[in-house]
Protein backbone atom coordinates (compact mmCIF):
# COMPACT_ATOMS: atom_id res chain seq x y z
CA UNK A 1 0.00 0.00 0.00
CA UNK A 2 1.39 3.37 -0.87
CA UNK A 3 1.98 5.60 2.71
CA UNK A 4 -0.05 8.31 0.53
CA UNK A 5 -3.43 8.26 -0.56
CA UNK A 6 -4.80 11.17 -3.07
CA UNK A 7 -8.20 12.78 -2.03
CA UNK A 8 -10.43 14.30 -4.40
CA UNK A 9 -9.24 16.93 -5.83
CA UNK A 10 -9.97 20.77 -4.36
CA UNK A 11 -13.09 22.94 -5.84
CA UNK A 12 -13.44 26.58 -5.69
CA UNK A 13 -16.07 28.41 -5.46
CA UNK A 14 -14.95 32.32 -6.01
CA UNK A 15 -13.17 32.79 -9.33
CA UNK A 16 -12.30 36.34 -8.48
CA UNK A 17 -10.38 35.44 -5.78
CA UNK A 18 -6.44 35.00 -6.28
CA UNK A 19 -5.12 31.37 -6.26
CA UNK A 20 -2.49 30.78 -3.24
CA UNK A 21 0.46 28.93 -3.51
CA UNK A 22 1.27 25.43 -3.43
CA UNK A 23 1.08 24.09 0.56
CA UNK A 24 -1.42 26.55 1.86
CA UNK A 25 -5.13 26.94 1.93
CA UNK A 26 -7.82 29.09 3.31
CA UNK A 27 -10.31 27.80 5.04
CA UNK A 28 -14.16 28.69 4.62
CA UNK A 29 -17.06 28.96 1.79
CA UNK A 30 -14.24 30.22 -0.58
CA UNK A 31 -11.72 26.99 -0.95
CA UNK A 32 -12.31 23.16 0.06
CA UNK A 33 -9.28 21.01 1.09
CA UNK A 34 -7.02 18.71 -0.88
CA UNK A 35 -6.13 15.78 1.70
CA UNK A 36 -3.61 12.92 1.65
CA UNK A 37 -4.08 10.45 4.20
CA UNK A 38 -1.26 8.78 6.05
CA UNK A 39 -0.22 5.92 8.69
CA UNK A 40 -2.80 5.50 11.36
CA UNK A 41 -1.42 6.41 14.96
CA UNK A 42 1.47 8.59 13.68
CA UNK A 43 3.96 10.13 15.78
CA UNK A 44 5.09 13.42 14.60
CA UNK A 45 8.11 13.35 17.16
CA UNK A 46 10.49 10.31 14.89
CA UNK A 47 11.55 10.40 11.96
CA UNK A 48 8.56 9.23 9.69
CA UNK A 49 7.22 12.78 9.47
CA UNK A 50 10.46 13.80 7.66
CA UNK A 51 9.68 11.25 5.25
CA UNK A 52 6.19 12.02 4.77
CA UNK A 53 7.30 15.31 4.36
CA UNK A 54 9.49 14.05 1.19
CA UNK A 55 6.73 14.27 -1.12
CA UNK A 56 6.09 17.87 0.05
CA UNK A 57 3.63 17.60 1.94
CA UNK A 58 2.31 19.82 3.90
CA UNK A 59 0.23 18.41 7.36
CA UNK A 60 -2.57 20.37 8.11
CA UNK A 61 -5.06 20.06 10.78
CA UNK A 62 -7.79 22.38 13.08
CA UNK A 63 -8.62 22.65 16.44
CA UNK A 64 -12.53 23.23 17.21
CA UNK A 65 -13.34 26.47 18.96
CA UNK A 66 -16.12 26.76 20.60
CA UNK A 67 -18.28 25.05 17.61
CA UNK A 68 -16.28 27.04 14.98
CA UNK A 69 -13.19 26.20 13.40
CA UNK A 70 -9.95 27.99 13.81
CA UNK A 71 -7.22 28.93 11.11
CA UNK A 72 -4.95 26.00 10.39
CA UNK A 73 -1.45 25.83 11.95
CA UNK A 74 1.88 25.80 10.35
CA UNK A 75 4.06 23.06 10.93
CA UNK A 76 5.72 23.80 13.92
CA UNK A 77 3.17 24.60 16.37
CA UNK A 78 0.68 21.90 14.75
CA UNK A 79 0.86 20.64 18.26
CA UNK A 80 0.48 22.61 20.52
CA UNK A 81 -0.17 20.31 23.15
CA UNK A 82 -0.68 16.91 24.14
CA UNK A 83 -4.36 17.51 26.07
CA UNK A 84 -7.31 16.36 25.52
CA UNK A 85 -8.10 19.09 22.90
CA UNK A 86 -10.89 17.82 19.61
CA UNK A 87 -8.79 18.28 16.33
CA UNK A 88 -11.23 17.97 13.58
CA UNK A 89 -10.23 16.83 10.27
CA UNK A 90 -10.53 20.04 8.22
CA UNK A 91 -13.21 18.72 5.35
CA UNK A 92 -16.48 18.84 5.44
CA UNK A 93 -17.44 20.22 9.18
CA UNK A 94 -20.93 18.07 9.12
CA UNK A 95 -18.95 14.68 8.51
CA UNK A 96 -15.65 15.07 10.03
CA UNK A 97 -14.11 12.60 12.31
CA UNK A 98 -12.35 13.74 15.53
CA UNK A 99 -9.71 12.55 17.42
CA UNK A 100 -9.05 13.68 21.15
CA UNK A 101 -5.08 14.25 21.65
CA UNK A 102 -2.08 13.26 19.86
CA UNK A 103 -1.52 9.74 21.06
CA UNK A 104 -4.90 8.95 18.82
CA UNK A 105 -4.46 11.31 16.48
CA UNK A 106 -4.96 9.60 12.64
CA UNK A 107 -3.18 12.39 10.56
CA UNK A 108 -4.46 14.37 7.33
CA UNK A 109 -1.92 15.74 5.32
CA UNK A 110 -2.79 18.55 2.79
CA UNK A 111 -1.06 19.19 -0.65
CA UNK A 112 -2.69 22.82 -1.31
CA UNK A 113 -2.75 23.37 -4.80
CA UNK A 114 0.04 21.25 -6.38
CA UNK A 115 -0.68 18.19 -8.00
CA UNK A 116 -1.35 15.22 -6.15
CA UNK A 117 1.65 12.82 -5.73
CA UNK A 118 2.81 9.58 -4.19
CA UNK A 119 6.52 8.77 -3.59
CA UNK A 120 7.60 6.04 -1.96
CA UNK A 121 10.53 4.99 -0.63
CA UNK A 122 12.99 1.86 -1.13
CA UNK A 123 11.46 -0.01 2.10
CA UNK A 124 8.00 0.35 1.41
CA UNK A 125 8.05 -1.81 -2.13
CA UNK A 126 7.60 -5.25 -1.94
CA UNK A 127 8.77 -7.80 -4.54
CA UNK A 128 7.05 -10.86 -5.31
CA UNK A 129 8.90 -14.56 -5.86
CA UNK A 130 9.52 -14.15 -9.63
CA UNK A 131 11.21 -10.86 -8.84
CA UNK A 132 13.10 -11.84 -5.92
CA UNK A 133 14.15 -15.06 -8.08
CA UNK A 134 15.38 -12.57 -10.74
CA UNK A 135 17.59 -11.57 -8.04
CA UNK A 136 19.43 -14.35 -7.52
CA UNK A 137 19.44 -14.69 -11.04
CA UNK A 138 21.41 -12.07 -11.70
CA UNK A 139 23.86 -12.35 -8.40
CA UNK A 140 24.82 -15.29 -10.11
CA UNK A 141 25.03 -13.94 -13.67
CA UNK A 142 27.33 -11.52 -12.36
CA UNK A 143 29.86 -13.59 -10.24
CA UNK A 144 30.06 -15.69 -13.93
CA UNK A 145 31.15 -12.55 -15.13
CA UNK A 146 32.97 -11.30 -12.42
CA UNK A 147 35.49 -14.44 -12.41
CA UNK A 148 37.03 -13.73 -15.35
CA UNK A 149 37.71 -10.12 -14.80
CA UNK A 150 40.37 -8.40 -15.33
CA UNK A 151 39.13 -8.67 -19.15
CA UNK A 152 42.13 -8.04 -21.57
CA UNK A 153 41.84 -4.80 -22.69
CA UNK A 154 40.88 -5.33 -26.39
CA UNK A 155 37.75 -7.21 -25.40
CA UNK A 156 36.79 -4.74 -22.89
CA UNK A 157 36.90 -2.18 -25.19
CA UNK A 158 34.69 -4.19 -27.43
CA UNK A 159 32.01 -4.86 -24.89
CA UNK A 160 31.83 -1.00 -23.99
CA UNK A 161 31.77 0.48 -27.59
CA UNK A 162 29.29 -2.08 -28.13
CA UNK A 163 26.99 -1.04 -25.07
CA UNK A 164 27.70 2.60 -25.42
CA UNK A 165 26.10 2.74 -28.84
CA UNK A 166 22.74 0.45 -27.84
CA UNK A 167 22.52 2.64 -24.48
CA UNK A 168 22.51 5.86 -26.43
CA UNK A 169 20.38 4.40 -29.63
CA UNK A 170 17.81 2.54 -27.09
CA UNK A 171 17.79 5.61 -24.83
CA UNK A 172 17.23 8.20 -27.21
CA UNK A 173 14.97 5.93 -29.81
CA UNK A 174 12.43 5.86 -26.52
CA UNK A 175 12.21 9.52 -26.60
CA UNK A 176 11.87 9.68 -30.66
CA UNK A 177 14.51 10.23 -31.99
CA UNK A 178 14.90 8.54 -35.21
CA UNK A 179 18.42 7.66 -35.85
CA UNK A 180 19.20 3.94 -36.03
CA UNK A 181 21.72 1.80 -34.51
CA UNK A 182 24.42 2.40 -37.04
CA UNK A 183 23.97 5.89 -37.42
CA UNK A 184 24.10 6.49 -33.40
CA UNK A 185 27.78 4.28 -33.28
CA UNK A 186 28.88 6.13 -36.51
CA UNK A 187 27.91 9.98 -34.56
CA UNK A 188 29.71 8.61 -31.68
CA UNK A 189 33.06 6.93 -33.43
CA UNK A 190 33.57 10.11 -35.37
CA UNK A 191 31.64 13.10 -33.51
CA UNK A 192 30.24 14.14 -36.86
CA UNK A 193 26.77 16.09 -36.98
CA UNK A 194 24.52 14.96 -39.75
CA UNK A 195 23.12 18.72 -40.85
CA UNK A 196 19.50 17.38 -42.00
CA UNK A 197 19.43 15.85 -39.03
CA UNK A 198 21.63 17.92 -36.64
CA UNK A 199 19.06 17.94 -33.54
CA UNK A 200 18.76 14.55 -33.30
CA UNK A 201 22.81 13.70 -33.94
CA UNK A 202 23.97 16.05 -31.35
CA UNK A 203 21.45 14.24 -28.99
CA UNK A 204 23.51 11.19 -29.81
CA UNK A 205 26.73 12.61 -29.59
CA UNK A 206 25.61 14.88 -25.85
CA UNK A 207 23.94 11.00 -24.44
CA UNK A 208 27.63 9.50 -25.85
CA UNK A 209 29.46 11.93 -23.64
CA UNK A 210 26.76 12.10 -20.74
CA UNK A 211 27.04 7.89 -20.65
CA UNK A 212 31.13 8.55 -20.47
CA UNK A 213 31.10 11.02 -17.87
CA UNK A 214 28.59 8.83 -15.59
CA UNK A 215 30.98 5.38 -15.74
CA UNK A 216 34.01 8.53 -14.31
CA UNK A 217 31.66 8.85 -11.34
CA UNK A 218 31.38 5.25 -10.62
CA UNK A 219 34.89 4.96 -8.72
CA UNK A 220 33.65 8.24 -6.47
CA UNK A 221 30.96 6.25 -4.52
CA UNK A 222 28.57 8.29 -2.61
CA UNK A 223 29.64 11.58 -3.78
CA UNK A 224 28.89 10.58 -7.09
CA UNK A 225 25.15 10.56 -6.23
CA UNK A 226 24.54 14.24 -5.62
CA UNK A 227 22.16 16.82 -6.81
CA UNK A 228 25.16 18.52 -8.21
CA UNK A 229 26.70 15.69 -10.24
CA UNK A 230 22.85 15.33 -11.63
CA UNK A 231 23.00 18.82 -12.76
CA UNK A 232 26.05 18.51 -14.61
CA UNK A 233 25.46 15.02 -16.54
CA UNK A 234 21.89 16.44 -17.46
CA UNK A 235 24.05 19.76 -18.62
CA UNK A 236 25.75 17.60 -21.47
CA UNK A 237 22.26 15.97 -22.14
CA UNK A 238 21.20 19.23 -23.53
CA UNK A 239 24.33 21.22 -24.77
CA UNK A 240 23.91 22.71 -28.30
CA UNK A 241 20.62 21.78 -28.47
CA UNK A 242 17.58 24.40 -28.93
CA UNK A 243 17.21 24.07 -24.61
CA UNK A 244 20.42 23.86 -23.94
CA UNK A 245 19.59 27.30 -21.49
CA UNK A 246 17.74 24.45 -19.54
CA UNK A 247 20.50 22.12 -19.04
CA UNK A 248 21.59 21.33 -15.56
CA UNK A 249 18.46 23.62 -14.38
CA UNK A 250 15.64 22.28 -12.67
CA UNK A 251 12.11 23.22 -14.64
CA UNK A 252 10.38 26.58 -13.43
CA UNK A 253 6.82 25.80 -13.99
CA UNK A 254 4.23 22.89 -14.15
CA UNK A 255 4.46 20.56 -16.79
CA UNK A 256 1.20 18.39 -18.04
CA UNK A 257 2.60 14.81 -19.74
CA UNK A 258 -0.05 13.93 -22.25
CA UNK A 259 -2.01 10.77 -21.78
CA UNK A 260 0.10 10.06 -18.42
CA UNK A 261 -1.97 8.37 -15.46
CA UNK A 262 -0.28 10.85 -12.75
CA UNK A 263 1.62 14.24 -13.33
CA UNK A 264 4.69 15.55 -11.78
CA UNK A 265 4.42 17.44 -8.79
CA UNK A 266 5.06 21.56 -8.88
CA UNK A 267 7.82 22.76 -9.57
CA UNK A 268 8.40 24.84 -6.36
CA UNK A 269 8.86 20.96 -4.80
CA UNK A 270 11.60 19.69 -7.39
CA UNK A 271 14.60 21.29 -5.86
CA UNK A 272 13.74 19.54 -1.96
CA UNK A 273 12.51 15.83 -3.93
CA UNK A 274 15.34 15.38 -6.08
CA UNK A 275 17.69 16.48 -2.95
CA UNK A 276 15.74 13.82 -1.06
CA UNK A 277 16.14 11.37 -4.05
CA UNK A 278 19.90 11.71 -3.49
CA UNK A 279 19.66 11.49 0.44
CA UNK A 280 18.06 8.58 0.13
CA UNK A 281 20.88 6.75 -2.78
CA UNK A 282 23.53 7.65 -0.46
CA UNK A 283 21.50 6.20 2.92
CA UNK A 284 22.70 2.61 3.99
CA UNK A 285 19.89 0.32 2.77
CA UNK A 286 19.91 -2.92 4.94
CA UNK A 287 18.48 -5.52 3.13
CA UNK A 288 17.91 -4.03 -0.09
CA UNK A 289 19.03 -5.45 -3.78
CA UNK A 290 21.19 -2.92 -5.72
CA UNK A 291 19.40 -3.47 -8.55
CA UNK A 292 15.83 -2.40 -6.17
CA UNK A 293 17.77 1.18 -5.57
CA UNK A 294 18.94 1.35 -9.08
CA UNK A 295 15.24 0.49 -10.86
CA UNK A 296 14.20 3.05 -7.49
CA UNK A 297 16.35 5.87 -8.49
CA UNK A 298 14.87 5.56 -12.40
CA UNK A 299 11.61 6.00 -11.04
CA UNK A 300 11.84 8.72 -8.66
CA UNK A 301 13.48 11.36 -11.44
CA UNK A 302 11.21 10.16 -13.92
CA UNK A 303 8.06 10.64 -11.58
CA UNK A 304 9.74 13.96 -10.73
CA UNK A 305 10.08 14.68 -13.97
CA UNK A 306 12.65 17.51 -12.41
CA UNK A 307 13.63 19.43 -16.29
CA UNK A 308 12.27 20.79 -19.11
CA UNK A 309 13.95 18.16 -21.41
CA UNK A 310 15.76 15.04 -21.00
CA UNK A 311 13.50 13.41 -18.06
CA UNK A 312 14.22 9.98 -19.23
CA UNK A 313 17.47 9.81 -20.38
CA UNK A 314 18.84 11.34 -17.23
CA UNK A 315 16.92 8.77 -15.35
CA UNK A 316 18.03 5.78 -16.90
CA UNK A 317 21.55 7.04 -16.58
CA UNK A 318 21.09 7.26 -12.89
CA UNK A 319 19.81 3.89 -13.09
CA UNK A 320 22.77 2.84 -15.05
CA UNK A 321 25.58 4.72 -12.53
CA UNK A 322 23.87 2.22 -9.35
CA UNK A 323 24.34 -1.07 -11.15
CA UNK A 324 27.72 0.45 -11.62
CA UNK A 325 28.43 1.01 -8.38
CA UNK A 326 27.59 -2.23 -7.60
CA UNK A 327 29.54 -4.12 -9.85
CA UNK A 328 26.48 -5.35 -12.34
CA UNK A 329 25.99 -3.67 -15.97
CA UNK A 330 23.69 -1.63 -18.05
CA UNK A 331 19.64 -2.21 -17.94
CA UNK A 332 19.20 -1.19 -21.70
CA UNK A 333 15.16 -0.70 -22.03
CA UNK A 334 14.79 -1.57 -26.25
CA UNK A 335 12.54 1.00 -27.93
CA UNK A 336 10.01 -1.85 -28.71
CA UNK A 337 9.52 -2.40 -25.45
CA UNK A 338 8.52 1.71 -25.32
CA UNK A 339 4.81 0.96 -24.28
CA UNK A 340 5.48 -1.95 -21.77
CA UNK A 341 8.42 0.19 -20.13
CA UNK A 342 5.71 3.58 -19.70
CA UNK A 343 2.90 0.67 -18.34
CA UNK A 344 5.69 -0.42 -15.91
CA UNK A 345 6.44 2.85 -14.84
CA UNK A 346 2.82 3.81 -14.25
CA UNK A 347 2.68 0.39 -12.14
CA UNK A 348 5.41 1.83 -9.88
CA UNK A 349 3.20 4.90 -9.83
CA UNK A 350 0.28 2.82 -8.19
CA UNK A 351 2.85 1.09 -5.48
CA UNK A 352 3.48 -1.65 -7.54
CA UNK A 353 7.12 -2.16 -9.24
CA UNK A 354 7.39 -5.62 -10.17
CA UNK A 355 7.29 -4.79 -13.63
CA UNK A 356 9.50 -2.42 -13.81
CA UNK A 357 11.97 -4.05 -11.51
CA UNK A 358 11.55 -7.24 -13.84
CA UNK A 359 12.12 -5.35 -16.94
CA UNK A 360 15.85 -4.09 -15.61
CA UNK A 361 16.42 -7.35 -14.27
CA UNK A 362 15.87 -8.98 -17.64
CA UNK A 363 17.80 -6.53 -19.78
CA UNK A 364 20.63 -5.99 -16.88
CA UNK A 365 20.77 -10.50 -17.80
CA UNK A 366 20.51 -9.51 -21.44
CA UNK A 367 23.72 -7.31 -21.22
CA UNK A 368 25.86 -9.47 -19.14
CA UNK A 369 25.03 -12.45 -21.92
CA UNK A 370 26.84 -9.95 -23.92
CA UNK A 371 29.68 -9.74 -21.90
CA UNK A 372 29.54 -13.52 -22.25
CA UNK A 373 29.24 -14.18 -25.33
CA UNK A 374 31.99 -11.52 -26.14
CA UNK A 375 34.14 -13.44 -23.31
CA UNK A 376 33.51 -16.56 -25.68
CA UNK A 377 35.19 -15.80 -28.25
CA UNK A 378 38.52 -15.76 -27.09
CA UNK A 379 37.94 -18.69 -24.86
CA UNK A 380 37.21 -22.61 -25.76
CA UNK A 381 33.40 -22.47 -26.42
CA UNK A 382 32.60 -25.99 -25.86
CA UNK A 383 34.35 -25.68 -22.41
CA UNK A 384 32.89 -22.28 -21.78
CA UNK A 385 28.84 -23.59 -22.67
CA UNK A 386 29.21 -26.26 -20.00
CA UNK A 387 30.66 -23.79 -17.08
CA UNK A 388 27.97 -20.73 -18.20
CA UNK A 389 24.74 -23.42 -18.41
CA UNK A 390 24.10 -25.17 -14.84
CA UNK A 391 22.32 -23.57 -12.39
CA UNK A 392 21.90 -19.63 -13.39
CA UNK A 393 17.94 -20.39 -14.38
CA UNK A 394 17.42 -23.48 -12.25
CA UNK A 395 14.56 -21.99 -10.54
CA UNK A 396 13.21 -20.15 -13.82
CA UNK A 397 11.43 -23.99 -14.24
CA UNK A 398 9.49 -23.92 -11.08
CA UNK A 399 6.91 -21.35 -12.51
CA UNK A 400 5.60 -20.80 -16.06
CA UNK A 401 6.58 -17.16 -16.31
CA UNK A 402 10.50 -17.66 -15.14
CA UNK A 403 10.10 -20.62 -17.77
CA UNK A 404 9.32 -18.00 -20.26
CA UNK A 405 11.93 -15.51 -19.37
CA UNK A 406 14.61 -17.80 -19.43
CA UNK A 407 13.51 -19.23 -22.37
CA UNK A 408 12.94 -15.39 -24.10
CA UNK A 409 16.87 -14.50 -22.78
CA UNK A 410 18.16 -17.55 -24.91
CA UNK A 411 16.93 -16.85 -27.95
CA UNK A 412 17.90 -13.13 -27.69
CA UNK A 413 21.42 -14.11 -27.17
CA UNK A 414 21.25 -16.54 -30.17
CA UNK A 415 19.95 -13.81 -32.04
CA UNK A 416 22.57 -11.58 -30.61
CA UNK A 417 25.26 -13.98 -31.57
CA UNK A 418 23.82 -13.65 -35.13
CA UNK A 419 23.87 -9.50 -34.90
CA UNK A 420 27.91 -10.07 -34.04
CA UNK A 421 28.55 -12.00 -37.44
CA UNK A 422 26.78 -10.22 -39.54
CA UNK A 423 27.89 -7.05 -38.42
CA UNK A 424 31.82 -8.12 -38.56
CA UNK A 425 31.50 -9.98 -42.10
CA UNK A 426 29.81 -6.42 -43.29
CA UNK A 427 32.64 -4.24 -41.67
CA UNK A 428 35.30 -5.85 -43.87
CA UNK A 429 33.62 -4.47 -46.95
CA UNK A 430 33.90 -7.81 -49.41
CA UNK A 431 31.65 -8.81 -52.19
CA UNK A 432 28.97 -10.35 -49.16
CA UNK A 433 26.72 -8.04 -47.39
CA UNK A 434 24.55 -8.93 -45.10
CA UNK A 435 21.75 -7.36 -43.43
CA UNK A 436 20.19 -7.82 -39.61
CA UNK A 437 16.71 -6.71 -38.87
CA UNK A 438 15.42 -7.92 -35.36
CA UNK A 439 12.04 -8.26 -34.74
CA UNK A 440 10.17 -7.84 -31.40
CA UNK A 441 10.30 -11.01 -29.27
CA UNK A 442 6.98 -12.94 -29.11
CA UNK A 443 5.36 -12.47 -25.74
CA UNK A 444 4.43 -14.94 -23.07
CA UNK A 445 0.89 -14.94 -24.17
CA UNK A 446 1.64 -15.64 -27.55
CA UNK A 447 4.71 -17.98 -26.14
CA UNK A 448 1.78 -19.98 -24.76
CA UNK A 449 -0.48 -20.13 -27.60
CA UNK A 450 1.99 -21.21 -30.14
CA UNK A 451 3.16 -24.47 -27.54
CA UNK A 452 -0.26 -25.40 -27.34
CA UNK A 453 -2.19 -24.88 -30.76
CA UNK A 454 1.10 -25.29 -32.89
CA UNK A 455 1.11 -21.33 -34.13
CA UNK A 456 0.15 -17.78 -33.45
CA UNK A 457 0.43 -14.75 -35.93
CA UNK A 458 3.36 -12.25 -36.19
CA UNK A 459 6.41 -14.36 -34.77
CA UNK A 460 9.50 -13.46 -36.96
CA UNK A 461 12.51 -12.83 -35.23
CA UNK A 462 15.04 -11.51 -37.33
CA UNK A 463 15.55 -11.63 -40.74
CA UNK A 464 18.94 -12.00 -42.83
CA UNK A 465 19.71 -10.02 -46.43
CA UNK A 466 22.17 -11.92 -48.56
CA UNK A 467 23.47 -9.70 -51.24
CA UNK A 468 26.22 -10.16 -53.73
CA UNK A 469 26.02 -8.24 -57.52
CA UNK A 470 23.81 -10.77 -58.92
CA UNK A 471 22.08 -12.64 -56.39
CA UNK A 472 19.86 -11.61 -52.91
CA UNK A 473 18.68 -14.03 -50.83
CA UNK A 474 16.41 -13.19 -47.35
CA UNK A 475 15.82 -15.38 -44.56
CA UNK A 476 13.50 -15.15 -42.05
CA UNK A 477 13.53 -16.89 -38.86
CA UNK A 478 10.12 -16.86 -36.83
CA UNK A 479 8.61 -19.27 -34.41
CA UNK A 480 6.46 -22.21 -34.26
CA UNK A 481 5.82 -25.82 -32.30
CA UNK A 482 8.30 -28.27 -32.10
CA UNK A 483 6.75 -31.40 -33.13
CA UNK A 484 7.87 -34.49 -31.52
CA UNK A 485 10.03 -37.15 -33.81
CA UNK A 486 11.80 -40.42 -33.01
CA UNK A 487 14.38 -38.63 -32.44
CA UNK A 488 13.51 -36.88 -29.52
CA UNK A 489 14.55 -38.54 -26.10
CA UNK A 490 13.00 -38.55 -23.12
CA UNK A 491 13.52 -34.90 -21.82
CA UNK A 492 13.00 -33.19 -24.82
CA UNK A 493 9.29 -35.46 -25.39
CA UNK A 494 8.79 -33.66 -21.66
CA UNK A 495 6.96 -30.85 -22.51
CA UNK A 496 5.48 -28.51 -25.34
CA UNK A 497 8.13 -26.61 -26.93
CA UNK A 498 8.10 -23.61 -29.04
CA UNK A 499 11.21 -23.77 -31.82
CA UNK A 500 12.61 -20.96 -34.20
CA UNK A 501 12.39 -22.40 -38.29
CA UNK A 502 13.94 -20.55 -41.31
CA UNK A 503 12.37 -19.66 -44.66
CA UNK A 504 13.91 -18.74 -47.67
CA UNK A 505 12.93 -16.11 -50.84
CA UNK A 506 15.07 -14.20 -53.25
CA UNK A 507 13.82 -10.83 -52.52
CA UNK A 508 11.80 -8.96 -50.23
CA UNK A 509 8.66 -9.28 -52.27
CA UNK A 510 8.55 -13.01 -52.40
CA UNK A 511 6.88 -15.61 -50.31
CA UNK A 512 9.04 -17.15 -47.86
CA UNK A 513 9.59 -21.23 -48.44
CA UNK A 514 10.18 -23.19 -45.38
CA UNK A 515 13.54 -25.08 -45.86
CA UNK A 516 12.09 -28.40 -45.46
CA UNK A 517 9.99 -27.57 -48.37
CA UNK A 518 12.46 -26.70 -50.26
CA UNK A 519 13.81 -29.65 -52.40
CA UNK A 520 17.67 -30.32 -52.72
CA UNK A 521 18.19 -27.25 -50.09
CA UNK A 522 22.13 -27.05 -49.38
CA UNK A 523 21.03 -25.27 -46.16
CA UNK A 524 21.43 -28.46 -43.24
CA UNK A 525 19.98 -26.45 -40.59
CA UNK A 526 16.19 -26.91 -40.05
CA UNK A 527 14.79 -25.95 -36.58
CA UNK A 528 16.89 -25.06 -33.43
CA UNK A 529 14.89 -25.63 -29.65
CA UNK A 530 15.74 -24.92 -26.62
CA UNK A 531 15.90 -28.39 -23.57
CA UNK A 532 16.42 -26.96 -20.19
CA UNK A 533 19.34 -24.27 -20.99
CA UNK A 534 20.82 -25.98 -23.69
CA UNK A 535 20.14 -25.66 -27.44
CA UNK A 536 19.23 -28.78 -29.81
CA UNK A 537 19.69 -28.08 -33.54
CA UNK A 538 17.55 -30.16 -36.47
CA UNK A 539 19.77 -30.84 -39.17
CA UNK A 540 19.49 -32.41 -42.85
CA UNK A 541 22.11 -34.72 -44.05
CA UNK A 542 22.80 -33.05 -47.74
CA UNK A 543 24.03 -36.86 -48.76
CA UNK A 544 21.28 -38.78 -47.80
CA UNK A 545 18.53 -36.49 -46.37
CA UNK A 546 18.04 -38.06 -43.30
CA UNK A 547 17.68 -35.74 -40.72
CA UNK A 548 19.77 -35.92 -37.33
CA UNK A 549 20.06 -34.14 -34.05
CA UNK A 550 23.02 -32.21 -32.45
CA UNK A 551 23.06 -31.14 -28.79
CA UNK A 552 24.17 -28.84 -26.41
CA UNK A 553 25.14 -26.58 -29.49
CA UNK A 554 26.56 -23.01 -28.38
CA UNK A 555 24.40 -19.87 -30.03
CA UNK A 556 27.88 -19.01 -31.92
CA UNK A 557 28.27 -22.15 -33.60
CA UNK A 558 24.71 -22.22 -35.01
CA UNK A 559 25.01 -18.35 -35.99
CA UNK A 560 28.49 -19.35 -37.77
CA UNK A 561 27.50 -22.73 -39.34
CA UNK A 562 24.48 -21.39 -40.80
CA UNK A 563 25.96 -18.06 -42.40
CA UNK A 564 28.67 -20.55 -43.62
CA UNK A 565 26.54 -22.69 -45.61
CA UNK A 566 24.68 -19.79 -47.18
CA UNK A 567 27.43 -17.81 -48.30
CA UNK A 568 29.68 -21.02 -49.81
CA UNK A 569 26.61 -22.99 -50.98
CA UNK A 570 24.16 -20.01 -52.01
CA UNK A 571 26.18 -17.40 -53.20
CA UNK A 572 29.31 -18.70 -54.66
Amino acid sequence: MPFLIAAPPPRRHHINKPRLPAGFLAYGSNYWPRLLRVSPRCGFGNGRLREWLFSGVRPRLQRRVHGGFAPPSLLSDLWPDTGNRTYSLVNDPSAADTYHGLSDCQAFFERGWSLPMELYLPDQIVLDDTSNALIGDVEETARRVNEYRPLPEEVTKRILDDLLGERVYASNAIEGNTLDLHETVTILETGRILENRRREATEARNLGKAANAVSELVPLGDDARSVEKLLEIHQMILKDTPDEYWGGRFREQGVIIESAKYQPPDHTLVPTLVSRVMEQLRREQEGKSPLLMACWAHWSLARIHPFKDGNGRISRLWQDLVLFQANLTAAIIRPEERREYLDALTAADEGDFNRLFQMTAQRVLTTFDKYLAVIAQDKDLDAFAKEIAGEADARLAEKQQLRFQKWSRKFEQLRWEFEICTGRITSQRGRVRIQFRPYNTIDRQKWETIAETGSANQTWFFTLQFDTEVKHLRYVFFFLKHYVTDLDNEDERSENRVCLLIGESDSPGMTNVRLDQIPGCPITLREVFLVDDSFVVRRASLSTGETTYERSVSPMRIAQDFIREVVLRRLT
